[in-house]
Parts: C-alpha cells; structure tokens; sequence
C-alpha cells in the first residue's frame, strides 16, 4: 500500500475528529464574497430548504470561534495560505446547527461561488479535508471551460475538500466524485448515467455535473445537483444533445449530501486502498452513456466536424476510449455527442 492509498484509509477517522461537525450559517456579509442571513432566510428560499433548515434545527446563534481579517484581504494581498501578514483578524457571525458529520458544513444563502467561497476558507485555516461549502443560491457560479452554471433555489450546490490521490489516480479527479454520485443516486432511485468525463444524466436529461480545481497539493471537487429547479434551455452543457431536468424534488439538498457524503466516505475507507485505476475504469464503463453507441467529439464549443466513432469505455488514465477505423483512439478532452445529433 501506498502512501495515497494509506490516507484514504484514514478518511473517516480524521473527518470524524475533534467536536461534532457542524453547520455553520453566515449571517453577515463578506464583501464581494457572500450574503448574510438567518435561517429563516434560507427556509424561505425554496420548500427543499425549508425541510433542509427543520432537518438540521435547533439553529443558535453563534461567534466563530476561528477568524477572519478585519479587511478581507484578496487571496493574492494574503501572500500564502494562512499568512495574514499582520493584519488585523475579527471573529464572524453566525448561526451553528449540528449534523450527524462527516466534516463541517459552511452554509450561504447566496454567494459569488461555493469554489470561491471555500478557497477563501481555505485561506483562513477554516477547511479541512472533507468540510464542505453550501449556497443556496450563486452570483458567479461556474461550470466546466470556466462556463457560468446557473444556480437555483432548491438546488444542490457544493464543494467539498478531498484528499489528493497518488499520481496513478491523476486521470481521475473528476471521473471518480460523478460516479460516486451516480452510485449513490442510483442506491435512491435515479438510474443516473455518466456521461464522459463528469456529467450526470437521468432519463437523457443532464440533471448535474463535477467540476474539480487544484492549486498547490488542495483538491477542492464541486457538484451542481438540479434537485428541482430546471435551467434555462441550452444553459449547461450539452444544449439540445442532453437537455437540462431535474430530480423532481423528491430529496432535500441537506439529505442528498448527507447520503452522498456517507457512501463517499464508506467507499473511500472499504474499497480505495484495494482498487487499482483499471478496475475503477472498469467500473466507470459500465455506467457509460453511449457505451457501444457511435459519437463524435469535438473540442469545446469548436465548430468543426469532430472525431467520429464507437464509445468502448474508459481506459486505466481516466480517457475516453474509441473505436475509430478498426483501431483504439484515447479522448482525454473534448465534449462528446451522439453522432446522429451532429
């Protein structure tokens, strides 16, 4: 075992540690960051909020006991994580709730991004591995090829922190949170499909997607859920290929990220520190959408003819594999469609 694999396995024991987890709600403004307010605020955003709220209730208010820089200095003023270079720190306001964990819980009514938003946490010591970042709604939210994603109240919005995987892992990031997902999300009831690399399709309609960023050695994944709320047409990804749906309400974004978060964590501890790359490929494959289908796939948002040919899975790096004039062609970017929608 491996030095990666051996930190997976302590997954659970270090996001279990220390005080119960909690839920920690914002209730006053960080400039250019977030928007403060109280629960009740958030219940009334949205009916899965309100069944959100009473889930994690009793709320208290509350003075973190962490702090942040009286200035809120930008991350590039912060000169390194953690180093605020002198500047003077104040506590932050807020309502705390508890849950049943793993990992702490930092909720916004509305925010720039859960990315932003958990990136300057990270700077002032605030995250740890496996804490996560909610909003109910999002100014700026992002997608992949930097797309803005729209965020709607009823919506799941997260990002979590993750542990790094070793180098054999690299191909990865994104792949393995989507089919965690969809794992978990089929265990509910949704016969989720993936469709390469990181989107999550039910009934061929896009209902969410993964987004992952890396600085320095600090994985942080995000997942946008459409627990309810339908966007516009042709704002995600795939236009009129995969259109935008929704979950049809029937879970709550607190219970969805307590079911995904507990299996996330289960499988980490059970079942990583034995799996090779290949056989999670393996895996990937068999919740392939278009698996065995002709496709063609073009760069992001290129208006050219595309690479045609038969989806056979996805090999050990984390890339598309395609059958493509009786010879095997690896895809490690690029945006995938039915070949008869082209």
């Amino acid at each position: 075992m491996d030095k990666a694999d051996s930190v997976w396995k302590t997954v659970p024991q270090r996001l279990t540690a220390g005080a119960n987890p909690m839920v920690f709600l914002f209730s006053e403004e960080i400039p250019e960051l977030l928007r403060g307010v109280c629960p009740e605020h958030i219940a009334a955003a949205h009916p899965l909020w309100e069944r959100s709220t009473a889930l994690w209730a009793p709320w208290r208010a509350h003075s973190h006991q962490q702090y942040i820089p009286k200035c809120i200095p930008s991350m590039g003023d912060l000169g390194g994580l953690g180093d605020l270079g002198g500047v003077q720190e104040r506590p932050v306001q807020g309502w705390t709730a508890q849950w049943r964990g793993p990992g702490n819980v930092y909720l916004c009514q509305d925010c720039s991004s859960a990315l932003d938003v958990a990136w300057r946490l990270l700077e002032w010591g605030w995250l740890g591995e496996g804490d996560a970042v909610l909003a109910v709604t999002q100014w700026t939210g992002r997608g992949q090829v930097r797309r803005p994603w729209q965020s709607l109240p009823g919506n799941l919005h997260v990002v979590w922190r993750t542990p790094a995987l070793s180098k054999a892992w690299d191909g990865f990031s994104a792949l393995l949170p989507a089919w965690l997902t969809a794992r978990t999300l089929r265990r509910m009831g949704w016969d989720v499909r993936l469709k390469w690399p990181n989107d999550l399709v039910w009934h061929g309609r896009k209902v969410g997607g993964i987004l992952v960023e890396q600085r320095g050695t600090v994985t942080m994944v995000g997942l946008g859920l459409n627990l309810a709320a339908v966007p516009e047409s042709g704002a995600l990804r795939g236009g009129s290929v995969v259109p935008a749906g929704s979950m049809d309400g029937r879970i709550c974004p607190a219970r969805c990220w307590e079911e995904l978060v507990f299996d996330r964590v289960s499988w980490y501890r059970d079942h990583l520190p034995v799996l090779q790359p290949a056989h999670f490929a393996e895996a990937f494959s068999q919740d392939l959408l278009w698996k065995g289908q002709p496709v063609v796939v073009t760069e992001h948002d290129a208006d050219t003819d595309g690479l045609r040919g038969i989806v056979l899975g996805v090999a050990e790096d984390g890339s598309l594999m395609l059958s493509v004039g009786g010879s095997i062609q690896r895809i490690t970017f690029g945006d995938v469609r039915p070949a008869i929608c082209s």
